[in-house]
């Protein structure tokens, strides 16, 4: 679960930043799933990843491609039909002019871009 360049102390620190701040996500801690109060969309995960900002869209994307009966078996056929057609309307948009370098990943993939 951690690297092993970390020490026992830095391990204990990390847990503890993760419970504190999965705290403030709600009762369920990272098992919460936000709805849109934020404007963003649906946020859920670690970092609070999001519709909105795109950060959640690339995750999806590869729980498609690495785990498909997973995402079938969690949302049914009809959701996660809708949910592959807006993930692949989302993949295919044109990318943005002055980033050729865009591959459709979110701005927290691309150290780049401020979040």
């Amino acid at each position: 679960m951690f690297p092993d360049s970390l020490s026992s102390d830095d391990r204990t620190a990390l847990v503890l930043a993760l419970n504190i701040s999965g705290s403030f996500e709600g009762a369920d801690g990272w098992a919460n799933l936000s709805d849109d109060f934020d404007g963003q969309g649906v946020s859920m995960g670690l970092l609070n990843q999001n519709l909105g900002q795109g950060s959640l869209q690339p995750m999806l994307l590869r729980l498609r491609g690495e785990h498909p009966e997973v995402l079938r078996a969690a949302l049914g056929p009809e959701r996660s039909a809708s949910l592959l057609y807006m993930l692949e309307k989302w993949r295919a948009a044109p990318r943005a002019a002055e980033d050729p370098a865009d591959e459709r990943l979110s701005r927290l993939d691309d150290p780049r871009k401020p979040p």
